[in-house]
């Protein structure tokens, strides 16, 4: 996931490098809206989320990763305490869950089926 100041920004800049912007949507309500775009790039999608108008000239920088995994449930059993909850995502039929920081070295993580 890329974290950005300024989503027009980074999905021009995404897409001018010949990603294709796959998806795009509106979360959360009022001061907490958000901008979400899924680009893909070969086999893997990149999530960009920032603010829905731009909030600054900063970069966009690495959030965090989600990686996809064949059995989620095995993972999550070997994750033990170190899992989150399992939980629905946003592309439907897909499930996810978080990592604790503990496990990750700090490095936000996801796993997803």
């Amino acid at each position: 996931m890329v974290s950005t100041p300024d989503t027009e920004r980074t999905f021009a800049a995404l897409k001018a490098v010949g990603m294709q912007l796959r998806h795009e949507r509106t979360a959360g309500t009022g001061s907490r809206a958000l901008r979400q775009g899924f680009f893909r790039h070969g086999e893997a999608i990149v999530e960009v989320v920032g603010p829905l108008q731009g909030a600054g000239a900063g970069p966009a920088t690495l959030w965090g990763l989600t990686v996809l995994v064949g059995d989620l449930d095995a993972a999550v059993a070997l994750l033990g305490e170190r899992a989150g909850a399992v939980r629905q995502a946003v592309q439907p039929g897909r499930r996810i869950v978080t990592v604790r920081g503990e496990a990750t070295g700090g490095l936000p993580l996801a796993l997803m089926d």
